[in-house]
């Protein structure tokens, strides 16, 4: 029963990589600065938002799972030759640039991170010199189960972090108010913008791809679980940013203000706390960014069946592993079968 239980939550904790890869420096300063200028009025946004991820990366994740391909192979299947060929290349290129200036906002905002608590120029070079061959190690170190798990213990750390400001805090006024869709004056680009940071595209490779040997109602709690995670952290972070002081005319937004909200709680730690929050949002994402892009670029191109079909040729056609005998349970190779003996078969005859 316990063994079953634990099994369960190993399968839905793999999920929580889509709520890393939601998770980066993007949307941190995203919904701060929404919390700060706007305060609850754009909560909504975040809720629609967490909805429309659920029904996408469930709709990829369940397209694997009935019809037997991910999403960039039935873009592929779909497109042999020709035009449309040409198209799905075209598409599997825009994939690698478009995952690269990702990556490029994701070592950005977790610098940020590095220089809320660093403040000597030559130790910030320095991690950001290291970050890229961290990011590589961690990813040829671990399958995505294992990176799903990893990435889980941030999103908890994210959760502890924000939750524990807000309960010294408290809720501010009229939380209800924002549930209410409403677009206060010159707030049309935060509104997009906090939708476009909690419902990633690339995560629907991400469902897609992580959906491989799940059930279908296993894979609806797990992108039901990733969702709501990913939308209680955008909220906690909102309503975090929401206390921070207004900001003089013509100053612009800092996360030096949500720090010194998380400070007036925490205490001097908070900053520590906030830092790491965010240095671990910025490298769940870098993980995540190339891992999905790879997935796609994979998939759209058939570069994974080629190596798999590669593999199987491979391993019939080695003549060392055609020819070797059988082996016994103790590793050693078992005799050749004795011949039949001959007053046997002369009796049977």
């Amino acid at each position: 029963m316990l063994r079953a239980i634990l099994a369960k939550v190993k399968s839905l904790l793999v999920f929580t990589i889509l709520t890393a890869s939601t998770i980066g420096p993007g949307t941190v300063a995203m919904c701060s600065k929404a919390g700060a200028d706007y305060k609850t009025a754009l909560l909504w946004c975040v809720l629609v938002a967490s909805v429309v991820a659920f029904v996408l990366q469930e709709g990829a994740g369940r397209l694997t799972l009935v019809g037997g391909a991910s999403l960039g192979e039935a873009v592929r299947a779909m497109s042999p030759a020709g035009c449309a060929a040409r198209a799905r290349q075209a598409l599997a290129l825009f994939v690698v640039v478009g995952g690269f200036a990702y990556e490029c906002n994701n070592f950005s905002g977790t610098m940020d991170a590095v220089r809320l608590v660093v403040p000597d120029p030559a130790g910030q070079a320095a991690i950001n010199v290291l970050l890229g061959p961290l990011c590589c190690a961690l990813l040829l170190g671990g399958s995505s189960e294992r990176i799903g798990m990893m990435l889980s213990v941030v999103v908890a750390f994210m959760i502890a972090c924000f939750a524990a400001t807000l309960g010294g805090t408290g809720l501010p006024p009229r939380v209800a108010d924002g549930l209410v869709p409403t677009i206060p004056e010159g707030s049309t680009e935060i509104s997009l913008a906090l939708m476009a940071t909690t419902s990633v595209p690339h995560n629907l490779l991400l469902s897609s791809s992580v959906a491989r040997g799940q059930t279908l109602s296993g894979l609806r709690h797990g992108v039901l679980l990733a969702s709501f995670l990913s939308g209680v952290i955008s909220l906690l972070i909102q309503l975090v940013g929401a206390q921070a002081p207004p900001h003089a005319a013509g100053e612009a937004f800092s996360l030096a203000d949500v720090v010194a909200v998380i400070e007036q709680v925490i205490g001097a730690g908070g900053k520590w706390g906030f830092a790491l929050g965010l240095f671990g949002a910025g490298v769940s994402s870098a993980l995540t960014v190339p891992f999905a892009s790879a997935l796609a670029v994979e998939d759209l191109l058939g570069l994974r069946r080629a190596k798999v079909a590669m593999a199987a040729q491979d391993s019939v056609t080695r003549p060392d592993d055609a020819a070797a005998p059988p082996s016994d349970a103790g590793g050693a190779p078992s005799p050749p079968p004795s011949p039949p003996d001959a007053g046997a078969a002369a009796s049977t005859a």
